[in-house]
């Protein structure tokens, strides 16, 4: 095992978490897509729902289905069926919804929309009055495109095998369950990544604030995260790893076997490394760690400008 340790101050610590703390604070505060809406709502999916609206829209020719939902939490689900079902729910307690949903066809795209008839000051709510969610139901068949965009919601999908999936989030989570994709990308302002069962060819992940999860991942990475911490665990390293971190831990777990040149650097916190690494550079550079790993058949690259980086093997 390999460590890299920095002695580094409790003063220093403290500024940097609180400044962390209040650029986050500053953030999350004034981004456009902010309301206090996510902090005292509580889990969507244990509250007992009654449908307002379902649509059945035939699987011809339609290769994407795109769906932007202003305040509304979206579910994804993969079934036995011919045809697409799109389902509008809300909270069985709720007064009153201030959505709508429209849904259309339009050159073999399938469009769905929900938007807030409220203003966006007005929408700050400690009840129910608010919770909606829009559950698509596709056939298993289904294998093209899709496009989510929420700026008050959570996403959640599962066991799907998709071309291409991209994702955006203003303030809520993103959870992934048995997923397939060539292409999967997920922007995400203020909320956590979940992904449990991930296979792609490529995946792209931006979080400004918030952790990701990765588990039993593959594919090419490239990850940019702000304040949050980053774990990843890999189930085969057979593409290339980019990772950089702003404040926030690092973990990544790889294949005993696996084969790489690693380019690490944590530049205020600790680096550790399960494998042994014929180092390349200067040995003496504290906060670095570069070297080929059995060989350089691929490149894993870790940037953390504030935090640890620990790389295990499994």
């Amino acid at each position: 095992m390999i460590k890299l340790f920095k002695n580094i101050k409790n003063f220093q610590l403290v500024i940097i978490a609180v400044l962390g703390i209040g650029i986050g604070s500053v953030i999350l505060f004034f981004s456009n897509d902010f309301s206090f809406k996510g902090f005292f709502l509580e889990d969507n999916k244990n509250v007992v729902k009654e449908v307002i609206k379902e649509n059945m829209i035939p699987l011809s020719n339609i290769n994407k289905i795109d769906i932007d939902a202003d305040s509304a939490d979206v579910n994804i689900v993969s079934e036995e069926r011919r045809d697409i079902k799109v389902k509008f729910e809300k909270a069985k307690d709720s007064k009153k919804v201030n959505c709508d949903l429209k849904v259309a066809v339009n050159n073999n795209s399938l469009d769905i929309k929900v938007s807030n008839n409220k203003k966006m000051f007005n929408i700050i709510s400690m009840g129910n009055s608010e919770k909606v969610t829009i559950t698509i139901y596709v056939p298993k068949n289904y294998n093209k495109n899709l496009n989510v965009d929420t700026s008050l919601g959570s996403i959640d999908l599962k066991d799907i095998n998709l071309d291409n999936v991209i994702c955006e989030l203003g303030l809520g989570s993103m959870s992934i369950t048995n997923v397939q994709a060539k292409n999967f990308k997920c922007n995400n302002k203020n909320g956590k990544i979940i992904a449990n069962k991930l296979y792609t060819n490529s995946t792209t992940i931006n979080a400004s604030l918030g952790k990701a999860i990765l588990k039993e991942f593959t594919g090419a990475l490239e990850m940019d995260m702000g304040n949050g911490s980053a774990d990843i665990s890999y189930v085969k390293l057979s593409n290339n790893v980019n990772i950089k971190q702003s404040l926030g831990d690092v973990d990544i777990s790889l294949p005993k076997n696996a084969e790489f040149y690693l380019n690490a650097e944590a530049k205020l916190g600790n680096l550790e490394s399960d494998f042994p690494v014929t180092i390349q550079g200067n040995a003496k550079d504290e906060d670095k760690l570069e070297g080929i790993v059995k060989t350089d058949k691929y490149k894993v690259t870790i940037k953390n400008s504030n935090g640890d980086i620990n790389i295990k093997q499994r």
